[in-house]
C-alpha cells in the first residue's frame, strides 16, 4: 500500500501534518494544520484524496484535493472551509524520506454572520493572500465570503 506521513507548509497554514493511506493510484488523507494570525491561534481538521504518478524511481507527481474546516481559537460553529488542489513534484531524499514542492489553487468559503445572523463574526481567518477571485455577499442573513488564490505546498513525506 501507499501509507505515509507528511509534514508540510502552505501560505496559509504554516504547520501541517497528514496521514496518507491507500494505493498510489488513489489514496485518502487525514489532515491537521495550525497557524497564527492576528495574534490568534488558528487550526484546522480536514480530509482529502489524491494520486501519485511516478516518472522514475526517484521522481513523481502528487495531485491532491482536500478540504479543511478552519477554527480560530475554539471550534468554529459556522462555515469556514479552506479547499485546495495541489500539484507537488516529489523527489526521494533517501530510502525513507521524500521532499515535495509545488503550486496549489485555493478556494476559501466563510460564513461571516454569527449564529443569530445580525453581526459579523470577528474571527476572520485569512492571512494576506493575493486573490484572483473574491465574492462577498454582505447582507445580514447571508454574509458569505469566497476567495480564490494561488499558493504553495512544500514539505517532507516519510
Amino acid at each position: 500500500g501507499y501509507n505515509h506521513f507528511e509534514l508540510y507548509n502552505t501560505e496559509v497554514m504554516y504547520v501541517n501534518g497528514s496521514f496518507i493511506f491507500g494505493s498510489r493510484k488513489f489514496y485518502n488523507r487525514i489532515i491537521i494544520g495550525a497557524t497564527s494570525y492576528n495574534q490568534k491561534f488558528a487550526w484546522g481538521l480536514g480530509y482529502g484524496i489524491g494520486t501519485n504518478m511516478r516518472f522514475s524511481d526517484k521522481n513523481s507527481l502528487n495531485v491532491d484535493l482536500q478540504t479543511m474546516h478552519v477554527n480560530v481559537e475554539g471550534w468554529s460553529k459556522h462555515v469556514n472551509f479552506l479547499n485546495t488542489i495541489s500539484f507537488t513534484l516529489t523527489t526521494k531524499v533517501s530510502d525513507r524520506v521524500d521532499f515535495f514542492i509545488g503550486p496549489s489553487v485555493n478556494l476559501y468559503i466563510k460564513d461571516q454572520t454569527n449564529l443569530y445572523g445580525n453581526e459579523p463574526v470577528t474571527s476572520l481567518f485569512l492571512p494576506d493572500v493575493y486573490p484572483f477571485f473574491t465574492k462577498y455577499n454582505g447582507n445580514p442573513t447571508n454574509n458569505t465570503l469566497i476567495k480564490g488564490w494561488v499558493g504553495w505546498k512544500a514539505g517532507f513525506r516519510i
